[in-house]
């Protein structure tokens, strides 16, 4: 699923929801729920990361234009996400994106 993802949005709305899921299994102390949701997030953000790696930054040279790039504000992302989720992508790569993981001990 996450491979077929082109737009950011979609990216960054499949991390919200698995974060959401993660907060909820964690209250719930269900632990093999939260480490999924935990793997789907950090792969949805590196997906995310890598998407927008391949954007352009939308600077003034789109001033006048009818059209220009999202921003992040546009997207409701935070630049500290946007560095994140591109640090992951570059340190993880595209693997991530493809295979699930286990992730160990998350307290």
């Amino acid at each position: 699923m996450l491979l077929r993802l082109f737009c950011i949005d979609e990216a960054k709305e499949i991390r919200d929801k698995a974060r959401a899921m993660e907060v909820y299994a964690a209250q719930a102390m269900n632990i093999d729920a939260e480490k999924q949701a935990a793997s789907i997030r950090i792969r949805a953000e590196a997906k995310a990361g890598k998407l927008l790696t391949q954007t352009e930054k939308a600077k003034n040279q789109y001033a006048g234009q009818a059209t220009r790039p999202a921003t992040l504000k546009d997207m409701g992302i935070s630049k500290d996400q946007s560095s994140k989720w591109q640090i992951s992508h570059t340190i993880l790569g595209d693997w991530l994106c493809v295979y699930s993981f286990p992730i160990g001990n998350l307290r």
